[in-house]
């Protein structure tokens, strides 16, 4: 195992993914990605038992939330 080939690569990394884009060279600091947080609640699923919807946006305006925050007293 080459580290210094892995930690290299891993630096490099430009990706897109379903979290974002994830680009370690690009900051705020040195080997750290920024990704867009989103807010999500477990709710009970139509195909499987439960289903994770994503109720708050608002760090990441370009996607529309699923559903609204349910809230519940236990």
């Amino acid at each position: 195992m080459d580290r210094a080939a892995i930690r290299d690569a891993l630096k490099a990394t430009n990706l897109d993914t379903v979290v974002g884009n994830v680009n370690w060279s690009k900051g705020p600091h040195p080997n750290v990605s920024k990704t867009p947080i989103l807010g999500g609640q477990w709710r009970k699923g139509e195909k499987w038992p439960y289903d994770l919807k994503i109720v708050e946006t608002q760090l990441y305006p370009i996607m529309q939330p699923e559903s609204g925050l349910e809230t519940k007293s236990w």
